[in-house]
């Protein structure tokens, strides 16, 4: 009998300590691994396409207010969106112009963790666009002719989400392909 108990014992504890449950997902982004127990501003600054947008980031002040208001999501430009208009932002990360750059990064950030398939029953939801609320100002989210989530700023300018829904412990991270201004862009 105390055999039997101290064999059921075993495999009760046994199977508890294999079967633990993680809710961990990885993903690997430019060969770097981001998992969703990370924080969203600690992947930013690891993930190299997201160099430039995580320097202006640290540089504008942000980084504290980011963290505090979570859950956000964030669509940060790529290094290629940005350097189209690297002379810009150049002239915003002058010590000067520091909260130009801060509102200018708002522009990327919406309070609320939504998802890819979130942003698609909203445009469905509301006929075909859906608005997002940023820091900001707004963004206006569509579909395209290729099936793509096309987020149009105040000033019309666009960009399309090409990294979709990396969960981040405070929010979700999507990578966009260009910049948005919730300001008049440079001439």
């Amino acid at each position: 009998m105390k055999k039997s108990i101290l064999l059921l014992l075993f495999i009760v504890n046994t199977t508890l300590l294999f079967a633990q449950k993680t809710d961990t997902l990885k993903r690997s982004i430019d060969g770097t691994a981001i998992r969703s127990t990370d924080d969203i501003i600690e992947s930013i600054s690891k993930i190299k396409r997201l160099s430039k947008f995580a320097e202006f980031l640290n540089y504008s002040g942000l980084i504290d207010t980011i963290k505090s208001i979570g859950p956000i999501t964030i669509f940060a430009p790529d290094n290629n969106g940005i350097v189209k208009l690297d002379s810009f932002y150049n002239a915003l990360s002058k010590p000067e112009h520091k909260w130009q750059l801060a509102a200018v990064l708002k522009c990327y950030i919406v309070k609320g963790r939504f998802t890819s398939k979130d942003v698609l029953n909203l445009i469905r939801k509301n006929h075909g666009q859906a608005i997002l609320n940023t820091l900001s100002g707004t963004l206006t989210a569509t579909i395209d002719a290729n099936r793509n989530i096309v987020l149009t700023d105040m000033n019309g300018g666009q960009s399309i989400i090409s990294i979709f829904d990396i969960q981040q412990k405070n929010g979700i991270l999507d990578i966009i392909t260009a910049t948005l201004f919730p300001l008049k862009p440079p001439a």
